[in-house]
């Protein structure tokens, strides 16, 4: 085989793998991203039927400390993706009014969740949080 042949088939055979592995990766990427969602969806459906349940049973008091607890976990969760990923936090204005009325609320509706570790973490996630936003 000549080096031009050669040559036009490792060109050709690169090609295939750039474009085979790229659609690949797309594909992957969004599976990936559908199942987050459709796993996020599932969750907040699963919560919110809950807590309806508990409020149309009259439980009201159940329902509000479900939510506090649910609270509790968006918040821990929010400032541990923060924390690793600060630039976030300053490229979405959202997240800031998200951080806001969560202090807000927790400023007007002290909430404890009768777990000592998870309110020193909910109160350190405030914490940082806020001294993330000060920069």
């Amino acid at each position: 085989m000549s080096k031009t042949a050669t040559m036009t088939i490792s060109l050709v055979a690169l090609l295939i793998g750039i474009v085979v592995g790229g659609w690949t990766t797309k594909n992957f990427r969004q599976y990936y991203n559908t199942r987050s969602i459709i796993g996020q969806l599932n969750g907040e459906a699963c919560s919110t039927v809950f807590t309806l349940q508990h409020l149309r049973s009259g439980y009201i008091t159940n329902a509000v400390e479900f939510l506090e607890k649910k609270l509790d976990g968006e918040l821990i969760g929010f400032s541990g993706i923060m924390l690793a990923e600060p630039r976030l936090l300053k490229s979405d204005p959202s997240f800031l009014t998200t951080l806001n009325v969560i202090t807000e609320y927790r400023t007007h509706y002290p909430q404890k969740s009768g777990s000592p570790e998870i309110d020193a973490q909910a109160d350190k996630a405030i914490d940082l949080l806020n001294e993330q936003t000060k920069h």
